[in-house]
């Protein structure tokens, strides 16, 4: 997930989708103060290392890559910063090619 003050957007990262690729891509026009969840992966599949695990999760509630919703708004609402002001975005994919994918990823041995 990444959270871009500068840029006022919120990218919500779901399982299966590519959101990986989009978050190292994204990640580039991140400014010093945006929050970037999880680890940032090339498409090598080598985690960079200028982000390691993530950039300022120290700043959020979570490191984990794929926060609900809700609890991101409710942390909005405690920091004191306006939700709406954000575009807010994320993939979804059609539920049959997810299992599937999920399928290979499982008996390909996770990217082999």
């Amino acid at each position: 997930m990444i959270i871009s003050h500068q840029h006022k957007f919120i990218f919500f990262k779901t399982r299966k989708t590519g959101g990986t690729s989009v978050q190292v891509a994204l990640s580039t026009i991140c400014g010093p103060n945006d929050i970037i969840t999880g680890e940032l992966v090339d498409d090598a599949g080598k985690v960079w290392e200028s982000y390691g695990p993530g950039k300022n999760v120290d700043k959020f509630f979570t490191n984990h890559p794929h926060p609900k919703f809700s609890l991101v708004y409710d942390w909005f609402q405690k920091k004191g910063l306006n939700f709406n002001e954000y575009f807010t975005f994320g993939f979804v994919r059609n539920p049959f090619e997810i299992i599937l994918s999920r399928y290979h990823w499982d008996i390909g041995g996770k990217g082999k």
